[in-house]
C-alpha cells in the first residue's frame, strides 16, 4: 500500500520491476530542467508502469499516489521466467499494455489537439471509461488529482479548467460538486470530445465568468 503522496518511484532511480496499480489513483511527472515538472499522465485501476524504464536500467518518470493506492512490484526477470511457463499471461499482458496505448494516444490527441472544452471532456471520457468495468462507462467520477495538475496535463490555465468545466456544466451536459463530476448527457460530451461541429454552445463571456466557480474544486 502506498500512501496518498507517497512515491512509487522516481525518476532516475534504478530499474528492473514493473508495478502494476491493482486500484488507487497515480499521477506520472517529469522534470522539466529548471521548469516546473511536467504531468505525462494519470493512472487508475490497472494501470502498468516502467515497462519502458527496464531497457533504460532507469526509471524515465515520477510516479506518485493521488490517494491510497495498492501497488504490485514485479521483478522484470521473474515476470519473464513466468511469461515463458504460463503463454497466457503473456497474451494478457499485451492485451492490457495495447488496451492502455490505445487509450492514451487517443487522450492524447484531444489533449494536444483541441480547444479547451473538448480536452475537458475528452479528459473526464477518459476517466469515466478508466473507472468502469466491462467496457462500460462511470457517469459519476471523482477526480482525485488537484486542478492545478489537471491544468498542468491539460495544457490550460487553472482559470480556463475551472471555466470550460462551468461552461459544460451550464449547457447541462455534467454536474460537479466540489471534487465529484456526474455526466448527466454522455452522446453531447463525446460529441464535444470528438470535436463534431455544433457539439457545444459557448455561453457569453459573462457566463463563463462565474461567481461559483470556486465550487468546482476544494483542493489547491
Amino acid at each position: 500500500m502506498v500512501e496518498e503522496g507517497g512515491v512509487l518511484f522516481r525518476q532516475g532511480e534504478l530499474s528492473d520491476s514493473i508495478y502494476i496499480v491493482k486500484s488507487g489513483v497515480t499521477k506520472v511527472t517529469r522534470g522539466c530542467g529548471e521548469q516546473d515538472e511536467a504531468v505525462l499522465s494519470f493512472g487508475f485501476a490497472w494501470r502498468i508502469y516502467a515497462f519502458e524504464s527496464v531497457a533504460q536500467g532507469r526509471h524515465l518518470y515520477t510516479a506518485v499516489a493521488l490517494e491510497n493506492t495498492r501497488v504490485c512490484e514485479i521483478s522484470y526477470p521473474k515476470l519473464l521466467a513466468a511469461m515463458v511457463d504460463c503463454p497466457e499471461l503473456y497474451i494478457k499482458l499485451i492485451e492490457v499494455m495495447a488496451e492502455q496505448v490505445v487509450s492514451d494516444t487517443s487522450l492524447w490527441m484531444s489533449v494536444y489537439r483541441g480547444c479547451v472544452q473538448k480536452k475537458i471532456a475528452a479528459f473526464l471520457l477518459n476517466i469515466a471509461r478508466r473507472t468502469a468495468y466491462g467496457g462500460a462507462i462511470n457517469l459519476n467520477i471523482c477526480l482525485s488529482m488537484p486542478r492545478t495538475d489537471i491544468s498542468k496535463y491539460l495544457d490550460v490555465s487553472v482559470e480556463s479548467l475551472s471555466r470550460g468545466l462551468s461552461s459544460l456544466s451550464k449547457q447541462g451536459l455534467i454536474e460537479v460538486f466540489n471534487r465529484r463530476v456526474s455526466i448527466l448527457n454522455l452522446d453531447k460530451l463525446i460529441a464535444v470530445a470528438e470535436g463534431r461541429k455544433g457539439s457545444a454552445q459557448s455561453p457569453a463571456p459573462a457566463d463563463l465568468s462565474s461567481q461559483h466557480q470556486g465550487e468546482l474544486f476544494v483542493r489547491p
